[in-house]
């Protein structure tokens, strides 16, 4: 693919949006997001409350959740003359691979040091990240336990601002469980405990999967992820309960684009969704589409990114210019403390 081929294909998902648009901070409530309502087969969509959300569906649903919770992996890390802020994204062979500004001031032997007294050693590259042996050899739960306590939310760097205290609750969902992900599920977001018992009362189901949302999912996209047809790799798990949700459902609804990626996978992998903890490397782009899932619950994604990618081969590129431009015009929120879309036929 040609520098110049690659960028026609980039403008093909392009739109201007607005920069007062961007959700910076977080809705006062979790539920007061507004929800567009995208039907792929009539090509129509309307505004509703997310709120609504269960009278919007019908009995024996299934809404399929991404139960990974955002690790809090950014440090402030201290060489001699610099402050570095490093993304930990994961081990290789003792070694952290970290994604960081200015990464090409940091030079082999370097020493960084974290207030905690913990001292990390630059010891190479690999591809775009940073690798730091650490003075530890921690098992993973001793890290996430350090992360915890030490680290910083990554946040989006579009938001424009560190992050704070609400952000430790609010850029987690409630459900989360595991802390593996390097950003938030963030369509799960919008998610009450009262969402999810009137939905239960409706006889809606709610099962969930842990995709540990990784550096592929927000990294800028390159020729050969078009080339190669993938992303960087991620883990997924689906458990039997999960797989069997799924199974006796009338439809299946993913919650964000990370739990539609799983489903996709371990669906094109074995002829249907069933038990699997494996990797998934799948970039989804028109004209491909998804045959797993019968219905999309999602944020509005950046412009020429895979996110909007896959919702663009769900729901259909021109549809989804369209209903991009009627949430600019009509003012959604957008990006991840923004408001919800949902595509489903017939809604």
């Amino acid at each position: 693919m040609t520098d110049a081929e690659f960028q026609a294909v980039l403008e093909e998902y392009s739109f201007d949006l607005p920069e007062d648009l961007i959700a910076r901070h977080p809705p006062r409530e979790r539920d007061a997001a507004r929800l567009l309502l995208v039907d792929p087969v009539r090509g129509e969509f309307r505004e509703e409350s997310f709120r609504n959300l269960p009278n919007l569906l019908q009995p024996r649903d299934c809404l399929v959740l991404n139960r990974s919770k955002v690790s809090f992996r950014r440090l402030h890390v201290q060489r001699r003359d610099r402050t570095f802020e490093p993304l930990f994204c994961s081990m290789k062979e003792g070694a952290w691979r970290v994604l960081v500004y200015g990464a090409a001031k940091l030079k082999t032997g370097d020493e960084l040091r974290h207030e905690s007294g913990r001292l990390f050693k630059v010891i190479g590259r690999d591809e775009e990240f940073v690798l730091l042996e650490p003075d530890v050899d921690w098992s993973r739960e001793s890290w996430e336990d350090f992360f915890e306590r030490f680290g910083r939310v990554p946040i989006p760097p579009y938001f424009g601002r560190e992050d704070n205290e609400e952000d430790r609750i609010r850029y987690r969902t409630i459900y989360g469980q595991s802390g593996e992900s390097l950003a938030a599920p963030t369509a799960g977001l919008h998610f009450t405990q009262e969402i999810l018992d009137r939905l239960a009362l409706k006889q809606i189901d709610v099962a969930a999967l842990d995709l540990h949302v990784g550096f592929g999912t927000f990294a800028p996209l390159k020729p050969w992820n078009f080339e190669q047809h993938r992303l960087h790799l991620e883990s997924f798990e689906i458990d039997d309960s999960c797989a069997t949700a799924i199974e006796n459902a009338s439809r299946v609804i993913a919650v964000g684009t990370t739990t539609a990626r799983a489903l996709e996978s371990v669906t094109r992998r074995h002829g249907k969704i069933q038990k699997a903890n494996e990797d998934t490397d799948l970039f989804i782009f028109p004209p491909d589409s998804l045959k797993s899932v019968q219905g999309l619950i999602t944020n509005f994604h950046l412009p020429s990114s895979s996110l909007f990618m896959l919702v663009c081969a769900f729901g259909g590129r021109q549809l989804m210019h369209r209903a991009y431009q009627f949430a600019i015009e009509q003012r959604f929120r957008f990006f991840s403390y923004g408001d919800a879309m949902m595509i489903l036929p017939g809604i």
